[in-house]
């Protein structure tokens, strides 16, 4: 097997070492980089030539060691530059361990591409607020470098050795694998054949199969043929809401069973798998995190020699076990599975996306997009951002007066405020215009870059959760300024005391970009019709389309209208009794398990109250706002195999139980659908449906 990792991947897995620390900039995490990196390498003199690559082959081993240097000055030595928010009197004259290492492999490259004696090594470190910069020199003989770089791949090679392994392992078995369930239900076989023909032919598709065909196991089961035969390196599973992680899970789970070996990983978010609750990523402030890199490859060693699966109940094990971030650690087991389940926003969103696999792409990724008609919404939204004066105002009140953020936030709320008195005088709920606010997003990135070297300066002063969180939104919408697109529009609104929002309408340009990344993407749904809205939202214009029937015959399903209703909002309240009459007709049709899909949650109130007065013959459960994951699966837990007694699970249109679930055989008998799920009214929803 040969094998290609990068400069960075390398040094960053063999020397790690000390603690998670992403407090405001500190940490190797909070490296920054692009706008220091171009204007350093502008003021290069001639003779230097900036973004280098280099590759270096070891045939023992089969390994590609490759990267990009900053900086080189052919003949003579490299330039590696690492911006920081840090200040720069806080590097010791040895500088970082981490860095050195990454610099000392290209100038060793660079000695053999040239035949050099000794190389000079430049490292610089560019405070990214202030543009102050430190400088280290180091002449090194190219026999020290080639025995330097030569030790780091002999580090790494028992991480090699068990990659080399498992792929003959996994391939082997693959190609082998049959398919899980037997024989194919309707329809199975015609989407997972035109599965594995877009990932053989590295095109995207987008195809619609209805509810019962078994999309999963048929995208999952060719996209695992197509990495036995060597058509694919690494397959994304993509999900938008949780409960459709579990049936991928499972899928996995079957195949196995039918002697599959795959390494694979679901990945949670850190709010919802940090240990502590506090997301404080810091040694002072976390166990976990404190000399968390000084175990991290021993528990990750641990891991992927036990476990196939590292479902979030496993990565807590593993990470109680070493004492290390559970969080950090799904990422690291990341870099070693065939296959990732995760949400769209892992390699979508560009300030959530798996950077380690798509800042530079080396391998052959699949992208299997479920329930891909949530995509545009999804779309819209990681593409959006946006800030309040009541934010503002909050966040300047948690630094003491007269100080630097506290003049800065207060500059940046008198320009919002201007803003949000012209819209007053103008009589209107909302402005829009096509270009960025210039203004407020240069008094903004003052305003954070304040906030940060305040927080650097002053010792024994930390902002609360809250305030940590407006900071993050205020970068949020700093960093998103970057991709405003001709999809954009810049809206200023009466909310929150007047709210400034980069709002995407349409993500089709910006979602286009991400799946360059992945050398096919299959994107499917119960529901991608009509097929022309979704080829242009989605930004896959021509590509190759696949629909099919439903695989339930048409006489075994009984569909009844429920006329004399009327459930717009202004007369609901004369028809909730009629329509509570309606379903309780269907349920005492036949005692079983049935759900009712409202188009509100004040509407499921209304039939909760009305129901629970009258029936007595079986229980109700209800869909709440907010409920976390435990909850969710507590009211699924319902719907048991056996029915013992009547069950009416009350839920909202568009919410987490309405898609993406599995409620086999008799778990589930009926659906009641009440209204239509319309998006609601709002200022945005108009712009989107005027765009459009």
């Amino acid at each position: 097997m040969s094998s290609i990792i990068s400069v960075g991947d390398l040094v960053g897995l063999v020397l790690r070492s000390g603690d998670i620390d992403v407090r405001f900039g500190s940490g190797s995490r909070m490296l920054e980089g692009q706008e220091v990196h171009r204007a350093l390498q502008a003021n290069y003199e001639e003779g230097w030539e900036r973004e280098v690559s280099f590759k270096k082959f070891y045939p023992d081993i089969n390994l590609t060691l490759q990267g990009r240097a900053d900086g080189v000055f052919h003949h003579k030595g490299i330039h590696e530059i690492k911006s920081t928010r840090r200040k720069l009197g806080e590097w010791d004259q040895e500088g970082e361990n981490i860095h050195w290492a990454q610099a000392y492999c290209y100038a060793h490259m660079l000695a053999i591409q040239e035949g050099l004696e000794e190389v000079e090594v430049l490292l610089t470190y560019a405070n990214a607020i202030t543009d102050e910069r430190r400088d280290f020199t180091r002449v090194l003989k190219g026999d020290w470098l080639e025995t330097y770089v030569n030790q780091l791949v002999d580090q790494y090679r028992v991480w090699m050795a068990f990659q080399n392994d498992w792929h003959e392992k996994r391939t082997q078995s693959l190609k082998e694998m049959p398919f899980p369930y037997g024989d194919y239900r309707s329809g199975q076989r015609k989407l997972a054949a035109s599965v594995y023909s877009g990932i053989r032919d590295e095109f995207i598709m987008m195809a619609e199969a209805p509810t019962g065909v078994g999309k999963t196991v048929s995208t999952l089961f060719p996209a695992l043929k197509a990495m036995g035969e060597e058509k694919t390196d690494r397959i994304f599973y993509l999900t938008a809401k949780t409960v459709a992680r579990a049936v991928a899970e499972d899928s996995l789970k079957h195949m196995r069973l039918v002697g599959a070996h795959v390494k694979s990983v679901t990945l949670t978010a850190k709010e919802r798998i940090c240990f502590t609750g506090e997301k404080k990523c810091n040694p002072e402030n976390c166990s976990y995190a404190k000399g968390h890199f000084d175990r991290i490859n021993a528990c990750l060693m641990d891991a992927l020699a036990n476990v196939d699966h590292m479902d979030r109940l496993n990565v807590e094990k593993y990470a109680e076990k070493h004492h290390v971030c559970p969080a950090e650690l799904g990422l690291d087991v990341a870099s070693f599975s065939d296959v990732i389940i995760c949400d769209y926003n892992y390699v979508f969103d560009p300030l959530a996306k798996l950077q380690r696999f798509f800042v530079e792409v080396t391998e052959r990724f699949v992208f299997l997009v479920d329930e891909a008609h949530n995509l545009p919404h999804r779309g819209r939204e990681m593409f959006s951002a946006g800030i309040c004066r009541d934010d503002v105002m909050a966040l300047r009140k948690a630094f003491p007066k007269k100080t630097e953020p506290y003049k800065a936030l207060g500059k940046l709320n008198t320009q919002m405020l201007a803003l949000q008195k012209e819209l007053k005088a103008s009589e209107k709920e909302y402005e829009t215009q096509r270009d960025v606010n210039g203004q407020i997003l240069a008094t903004l990135g003052k305003a954070f870059d304040a906030c940060v070297m305040y927080l650097l300066d002053t010792e024994h002063f930390e902002l609360k959760a809250n305030d940590q969180e407006l900071m993050l939104r205020c970068y949020r919408f700093s960093f998103m300024s970057d991709y405003f697109s001709e999809g954009h529009l810049w809206v200023n609104t009466e909310e929150d005391s007047g709210t400034c929002k980069m709002m995407c309408i349409d993500p089709s340009s910006s979602l286009r970009g991400s799946y360059k990344n992945a050398i096919a993407c299959i994107i499917f749904s119960a529901t991608m019709a009509p097929y022309a809205y979704y080829e242009e939202v989605l930004g896959i214009e021509g590509c190759r389309k696949l629909v099919l029937d439903s695989p339930f015959p048409p006489e075994n399903r009984q569909m009844i209208l429920g006329a004399g209703v009327d459930t717009r909002l202004g007369s609901r309240e004369k028809h909730y009794d009629r329509i509570v009459s309606y379903i309780l007709a269907l349920v005492k049709s036949k005692k079983a398990n049935y759900l009712v899909f409202c188009p509100s949650y004040q509407f499921l109130k209304e039939v909760e109250s009305r129901l629970g007065e009258i029936w007595t013959e079986g229980r109700i459960v209800s869909q709440t706002t907010g409920m976390d994951e435990n909850a969710k699966t507590t009211f699924l837990e319902n719907f048991e195999k056996e029915v013992l007694e009547a069950i009416i699970g009350l839920a909202v249109l568009g919410g987490s139980f309405s898609e993406g679930i599995d409620l086999v055989g008799s778990r589930l008998e009926g659906v009641v659908i009440v209204g239509m799920g319309t998006p609601y009214m709002s200022p945005e929803n108009e712009l989107i449906k005027g765009y459009y």
